[in-house]
Order: structure tokens, then sequence, then C-alpha cells
């Protein structure tokens, strides 16, 4: 009984389908196939998946009476993720129990595969004003028009072509030749967005926590101005390591990004005043800097005003870890808490968001 076991099992194929990737709360669907593509029966077949990305019930386990020669064993099954993370997903073991139910053969079939549960996301409808940086002007050519999205560069001789309402006649007056203005395109966007996931900082617990707000602020962000087609930069500090996505746009990157979110775990040990003076000079100029922090980390902005000097806008999101604790504060000390952290960010025009426990995040940014 088990020599013909482990002969049948020699014949069998099997495939599992799902989608790679999902995002938190969503259900994975798994399709999974067993092939009999022997010329004897199968009979007595236990199938056992593991789940890594199920919160309870990580094991789905089948029973296959009969399966008939060159036949297939069809099934689906799913598993709600809850929490965003990098899970495994397999490996498939088989177990064969023979003719009479008693001698067993097993073997382990792999399908070993990574799943990334991605953090949900929300709904921004509008931000904070960006700055505009400036495109490249390698061999910078003339713009048919000029409007607010152009500024002045300087003069050049007129060339063939060149429209006539260019020409800068006082300049023509003066050299006696046609001279004629350029300019360049200033309607370049780039957005850099900075956090930490400081394990000392990380109040609450599960998904009500400052570093899962911090992760959904990113992320949401992160996935509307890339469907606005605006360039972005991440940097960021969790684990053990810092993470640094140059500006970039586009849908591969998104999900680049992405990925990097789903596994982002609270482990960091340095303070945000740390990492970002490390790394403050990679912040391109004449762009706008989301800046996510708690409200104990208020002056760390005020170490980083001198990046204005350098065209780069700054915009304070202040997650108000003390609502993450077990004794929240009061609605009126919570207003005054609020009060400071504006009050505190006013003098240096520095747009500012704040966030607590429980607040609808899609209406903050409406």
């Amino acid at each position: 009984l088990l020599i013909s076991s482990l002969l049948m099992m020699g014949k069998i194929r099997v495939e599992r389908k799902m989608l790679p990737e999902i995002t938190e709360d969503e259900s994975l669907n798994i399709n999974f196939i067993l092939y009999n593509q022997g010329i004897y029966p199968l009979f007595n077949i236990e199938l056992s998946d593991f789940l890594g990305c199920a919160d309870k019930n990580k094991h789905r386990n089948f029973f296959v009476d009969w399966i008939k020669p060159k036949d297939k064993f069809e099934t689906n099954y799913s598993c709600v993720c809850e929490r965003r993370g990098e899970y495994t997903v397999g490996p498939v073991i088989l177990t064969s129990y023979g003719l009479l139910g008693i001698a067993y053969a097993r073997k382990t079939l792999g399908l070993k595969c990574t799943v990334y549960v991605y953090p949900r996301t929300f709904e921004i409808k509008k931000t904070p004003p960006l700055t505009k940086g400036y495109l490249p002007w390698f061999g910078l050519e003339t713009i048919p028009s000029s409007g607010e999205d152009d500024e002045f560069f300087g003069l050049r001789e007129y060339k063939f072509g060149d429209p006539l309402k260019r020409i800068h006649w006082l300049s023509v007056a003066r050299k006696n030749k046609l001279m004629v203005k350029e300019f360049q395109r200033c309607s370049f966007y780039q957005v850099t967005i900075i956090f930490l996931l400081n394990k000392k900082e990380n109040i609450g617990e599960g998904k009500e926590s400052v570093s899962e707000y911090t992760i959904r602020i990113a992320a949401s962000l992160t996935r509307h101005f890339i469907e606005k087609n605006i360039c972005i930069e991440i940097l960021a500090h969790a684990g053990r390591l810092a993470k640094y996505y140059p500006s970039n746009k586009g849908k591969d990157y998104m999900e680049e990004i992405f990925k990097f979110y789903a596994e982002a775990t609270a482990e960091s040990k340095i303070t945000i005043g740390e990492f970002i003076y490390e790394y403050y000079n990679l912040i391109p100029h004449h762009s706008t800097l989301f800046i996510i922090i708690t409200e104990e980390n208020i002056d760390t902005i005020m170490e980083i005003l001198h990046l204005k000097e350098l065209d780069i806008s700054i915009v304070a999101l202040v997650v108000i870890s003390v609502t993450f604790s077990a004794n929240p504060p009061s609605k009126n000390d919570l207003g005054i808490i609020k009060g400071k952290i504006i009050s505190r960010l006013y003098s240096t025009k520095v747009g500012v968001l704040l966030f607590c426990k429980g607040d609808n995040l899609e209406e903050i940014f409406s």
C-alpha cells in the first residue's frame, strides 16, 4: 500500500492561482487545481495549504476521495488579510492514506510564494499648494508663448522661425541685430515625503497606532501624487535601515514603494531630527516637503527651516500621539495641544495638518 501510494503521488501536478498583491481587509481568493497525470486513480488524498496572511485558521485542508486518471480536482478558497505585511503562502502538503486509510505517504509539493498586503489608502481631495520646480534647460528651445508657467531666462540671437512677438526691441537697438527673449518652463512639480517609524514613539495597538496612521498617510499621499503624474521621492526609516526612493513617477514605481509600505515595521531607534540631519541634502530644490511627525518632534521643523531658502515648501503632518495612549486627553486638553502646535508653526509659514486617533483622514484633506 505504501509503495502504491508513492507511485501514484509521483504522477501528481498542482497549480495555485492568486493575486500577488492585495489591500488590507480584502479577501485573498485562491484557485487550486490538482491534476492526476497517471494511469491509475488517486484516492484518499488530503491537501493542506498554509496561508501566512490569514490572522486565523492559517491552514486550509481538503480531503479528496477519488480522482480518475487524466482528471483533476479543483477548489476555491479565500482568507481575509486584515494586516498589511509581506507574507508567505505555502507550502502545499499532500498526504495519501492508501486503500485502507492505514498506511500513508506524505509529500511536500512546494508552491511557496510571497503575497504583499498593501496598506489601505484614502482619497485625498486637496493638498496644500505645491512648489513649482524647473525643468532642465539643456539645449533650451524657445517656447511658443509665455504665461504663468514660464519664467524669463535670457536673450539670444534671432533664429529663423522664432515668433516675432519674442523680439526684444530694446536689445535690437543696442546691438543692431535681432534678439529674442527666451523662457524657461517652471511647471515641474516634485514632492518629498519623510517619515520615521520609531519604536518608542509607536503608541497604540494594531491599526489604531501611530505607526499605522503614519503609513496610511504616506501611502495615500504617494498614490495621490503618482496618479496626478507628479514626481515623488520617499525618505523613510523603518526597521533598522533608511529607505530612499529617488524622485520618480509611474505605476511600477508606486508598486515598488507600496511593497516597502507593506513590510515597514516600527523598529527604528533614531530620532527624526537625526534622520533628517543626515539625509536632508537629498531633498531636491524647488520642491514640496511633506514631513510626518508626532507633536513631540515639532522642534524638528525649526531645525529645517533653512530648506525654505532653497525654495522648498514644508508641510508638517502631525500625528498627535497622546490620543493613541490608554488615557487620551480630554476634548479641552486636546484643543490646547492643537493650539500650541499651530501657534508654534504659524510664524514659520509652515503648512500644518493635525491627525488624532479616530479621525476621518479623508476629511482632513478635504
